[in-house]
């Protein structure tokens, strides 16, 4: 593949206000229903029954609502998340690969994003979020493609994180 772009989509640390292991727990638990209703709140449909982690990985899809003035208006995205590293006493990293095949170029990149939570103070968690665009082809729209995928991932993560002070505060 080519040289892999590097982007951080959110610079500064969010901070959760409940501590590491109920983030965990909400988001990658073996209750998937808060993470299903997180996804459905992002402009997706067709959300499968969200699977409990198997071997620390669990693969999930849906179809993405798009308002691009070309292309299709929606795409299907298959979502593989590996957990890379579980400490609740320090920290824990989620690695999730985005492909949405449908979309122009679709077969020829991913989108990889890597959530690093840690402790914050007081019993917060603090959420640093890193995501980059990964080329398996070429592709004329690479830039377009690029600013895309990170403009989504970036608004994508601002609602997860509203999302779940939502369920946090109820």
């Amino acid at each position: 593949g080519s040289a892999m772009g590097s982007d951080t989509v959110i610079d500064e640390k969010i901070n959760i206000p409940v501590p590491l292991g109920t983030v965990f727990s909400l988001l990658y638990g073996d209750d998937t229903s808060y993470i299903k209703k997180i996804i459905e709140n992002q402009n997706n449909f067709n959300v499968c029954d969200i699977p409990k982690f198997v071997n620390n990985a669990r693969e999930i899809t849906y179809t993405k609502k798009l308002n691009n003035s070309f292309g299709p208006k929606q795409t299907k995205c298959i979502v593989t998340e590996t957990i890379e590293h579980m400490d609740l006493n320090s920290f824990f990293m989620v690695k999730q690969i985005v492909r949405s095949p449908d979309v122009p170029y679709g077969s020829s990149f991913s989108v990889h994003t890597r959530f690093f939570y840690s402790w914050g103070d007081h019993n917060t968690t603090n959420m640093k979020v890193v995501t980059n665009v990964v080329w398996t082809g070429k592709s004329m729209l690479k830039g377009t493609i690029e600013k895309g995928s990170i403009d989504g991932q970036r608004s994508s993560t601002k609602q997860l994180v509203d999302d779940l002070k939502k369920i946090i505060s109820n």
